[in-house]
């Protein structure tokens, strides 16, 4: 399961922040306001927020541990 974490990320298609274990997302920050505030304002809103109303669309990318502990387990099913 992935790990709730506050993420900033920065791609072609999304730049902002989400949630490492959902589907949650705060997009780049306003004009107007300063960088600092926003990533105040978007972390409050992180903390806030429940994973269970934020579905991921897709499945989630394994991290290096995940996908050792994976393919251990199936080379040992043998």
């Amino acid at each position: 399961m992935a790990k709730r974490e506050f993420l900033w990320v920065k791609s072609k298609s999304f730049t902002g922040w989400r949630c490492g274990a959902c589907g949650w997302v705060r997009l780049i920050p306003r004009l107007g306001t300063s960088a600092e505030a926003e990533k105040e304002d978007a972390k409050a809103a992180f903390d806030k927020h429940k994973c269970k109303a934020n579905p991921l669309k897709r499945k989630p990318r394994e991290d290096f541990s995940q996908a050792a502990a994976r393919i251990v387990k199936e080379v040992t099913k043998s």
